[in-house]
């Protein structure tokens, strides 16, 4: 008896004090566990993934750690649909702006929030869901026509699943043709846009170039001047098309950048034109000895005559001549005085016989030099426009271009980018986008070649 009593009272004790103790180890357990658990937290299983869709991008070590805090804090996570399109923007972003892009993860889904990245973003989500609701509207029709039979929900779940496939794509493409870097989508575009450049390009130079001059002879002037104009647009076009299709310009550096590099190309163009098409000294010889032959010379010579006195070409040749022989005696070359005095005035007015020149008069290397002189500046006056003459074909057409290029600069900045775009984002369906990127330039050249090569011919008479 007195062992079973002892017995109980054993147990008694331990079921009392038990609980106490179990009770005190759990707390301390539980709070071990909770400690741990702030300093060590797993990331969620939205958070493991969405990392490992960051890390496939080339985004630097320092936004993916600040990707991965941000994660961490969100109280309601984006979707992964969201996410995957918050991720493709941040991608196309400069690095610059890609740490605040990261800090409004957390506004994604909050259509108040506009910051200018955040409504960057939105622009091409609006055209991502247009395109959406357009394409599955021409697919329905399309799987409809194509399969009679399906029942709604047949065609529902098809249209889905090709629907996705196709807005994978074709978002892709809207952030890739938006990017500020290199991507696949502006490799190719880039590639589509110079042939595209070059040979359209080509094509309406030649019609428009035609179109202009066709009240002018067909000689070798005629053509030697459309394949001028031809291959310098071959060369422009090649440089130009790479300025369009580089990321890393702005519409506004982009506009710059053409301009300041046609100014480049104009000096080119200047030396080259005027040398190949402009007056030379052949020509001028070519005509004097043409006046010299003349029956009626003298009423020739005497046009000349009156050329120069408009021109004041006498007075400017004398004083480039008294100039040169000046500069020679303080070189200590020795010249040769004809006993007149008077050694700086090798020609004068007095001593010409500008009626009766002869073959003889024109051996003298001056007064061919000053005919010849007048004779160039006749042929300029000639064939010069009616708004721009500086004395130089070369030079009057460098002008003409600065003028007329800083005038269209804003329209042709917008055509250029807006046929490139269309190109890009039409990789899915070429033909459909080469066909409007044609309709654009077409109209584009119709309606500014005309006033471009109206307005050259007027201006300078090219």
């Amino acid at each position: 008896m007195l062992a079973v009593m002892t017995r109980f009272i054993i147990v008694m004790v331990l079921w009392v004090n038990m609980p106490k103790a179990y009770a005190s180890s759990c707390v301390e357990l539980m709070g071990g566990f909770l400690k741990a658990g702030q300093v060590q937290s797993k990331p969620s299983g939205f958070d493991s993934w969405a990392m490992k869709e960051a890390s496939k991008l080339e985004l630097k070590e320092e936004t993916l750690k600040a990707l991965e805090k941000k994660l961490a804090t969100l109280e309601k996570k984006p979707s992964k649909k969201e996410f995957t399109s918050f991720l493709h923007f941040l991608d196309i972003i400069r690095d610059k702006n890609r740490l605040k892009f990261v800090d409004e993860l957390s506004e994604i889904s909050n259509p108040e929030y506009s910051s200018s990245l955040m409504k960057r973003h939105r622009k091409i989500q609006k055209l991502i869901v247009k395109e959406e609701s357009n394409e599955g509207k021409k697919l329905t029709k399309k799987i409809i026509e194509e399969n009679p039979g399906l029942s709604s929900k047949e065609v529902k779940v098809k249209v889905s699943k090709e629907m996705d496939i196709y807005m994978q794509k074709y978002e892709r493409l809207a952030y890739g043709c938006r990017s500020t870097k290199w991507t696949p989508e502006r490799k190719a575009a880039g590639n589509t846009f110079k042939k595209f450049t070059i040979g359209i390009g080509l094509a309406s130079s030649i019609g428009a170039y035609t179109y202009q001059n066709y009240d002018r002879d067909i000689d070798a002037k005629w053509i030697g001047r459309l394949g001028y104009e031809l291959t310098a647009g071959v060369l422009v076009g090649l440089v130009s098309s790479k300025i369009v299709s580089n990321p890393e310009n702005s519409p506004v550096a982009l506009a710059l950048k053409k301009y300041f590099f046609s100014r480049g190309t104009g000096l080119v163009d200047m030396f080259a034109y005027g040398s190949l098409f402009g007056i030379s000294n052949d020509d001028a010889k070519e005509r004097l000895e043409n006046i010299m032959k003349d029956p009626n010379r003298r009423a020739e010579i005497e046009k000349l005559r009156q050329f120069m006195d408009q021109k004041n070409l006498y007075q400017k040749f004398k004083e480039s001549f008294i100039e040169k022989v000046k500069n020679l005696k303080e070189s200590g070359v020795a010249i040769e005085d004809k006993g007149d005095g008077n050694i700086t005035e090798a020609i004068s007015g007095n001593t010409i016989n500008w009626d009766a020149l002869t073959t003889e008069d024109l051996e003298d290397d001056e007064i061919q030099n000053l005919l010849l002189t007048s004779i160039v500046s006749q042929m300029y006056d000639e064939q010069k426009g009616d708004l721009i003459a500086t004395g130089n074909v070369g030079s009057d057409r460098f002008t003409f271009h600065a003028a007329y290029g800083a005038l269209l600069l804003p329209k042709d900045t917008f055509v250029s980018l807006y046929i490139y775009n269309t190109l890009c984002m039409g990789a899915m369906n070429p033909r459909a986008a080469l066909i409007k990127a044609v309709g654009i330039f077409s109209l584009n050249r119709i309606i500014f070649d005309q006033i471009y090569y109206f307005s050259r011919r007027t201006s300078i008479n090219q």
